[in-house]
């Protein structure tokens, strides 16, 4: 059964979408309504480390973890999604566990605080962007299912696993697309 796309849900790319810039992503719905749509790609982890563009105390404590692309509209501005008690002023919880803050100078002061036991937080340059009725059609054309949001799959420790994990949470025919090659034409 297709959900209908609502914020909390996510956008998972099928194996015949090509965009570069989508192909096997699994994007977080944040905000869907009769203008259009925006989420955040949250299994393209890049290779910029976090620690590199936040100095102090907050780089030593975030040494492991990478800036992740959000997606193609805007990459010069920064997102987040987290459960941090400190951001949720400027935020809006999108599913249980997890709150979507977009860019703003509040939010990056705020960061520079150590992390507290339990905190997750991902930053992500750019979001994924659809005007009004453009998503609607490239659910027709079956660019993409629509699954339920897992804040685990968001905050996942290898986003390489969260396509699949993404599929097989559906379960029955779209588990199976698991199972198709990256490139459908070698199949």
């Amino acid at each position: 059964m297709q959900m209908d796309p609502a914020p909390g849900r996510f956008l998972i790319a099928l194996p015949t979408l090509r965009d570069p810039n989508f192909v096997r992503t699994v994007v977080l719905l944040c905000e869907h309504n009769d203008q259009g749509t925006v989420g955040l790609i949250v299994n393209r982890q890049t290779q910029v480390k976090l620690a590199a563009g936040l100095p102090g105390p907050l780089a030593e404590a975030r040494e492991g973890e990478y800036l992740f692309q959000g997606g193609p509209v805007s990459p010069s501005h920064v997102f987040a999604l987290h459960n941090v008690p400190r951001l949720m002023a400027d935020s809006r919880e999108v599913l249980p566990g997890v709150w979507f803050t977009p860019g703003s100078e509040g939010v990056a002061d705020r960061l520079r605080q150590l992390p507290q036991p339990g905190e997750a937080l991902r930053l992500y340059a750019g979001y994924a962007g659809w005007g009004a009725g453009q998503l609607d059609a490239e659910l027709q054309q079956t660019a993409w299912i629509v699954g339920p949001g897992v804040a685990d799959l968001v905050y996942a420790a290898n986003p390489k696993t969260v396509w699949a994990r993404a599929l097989q949470a559906i379960g029955g025919p779209a588990a199976f697309l698991t199972t198709a090659p990256e490139d459908p034409r070698l199949n």
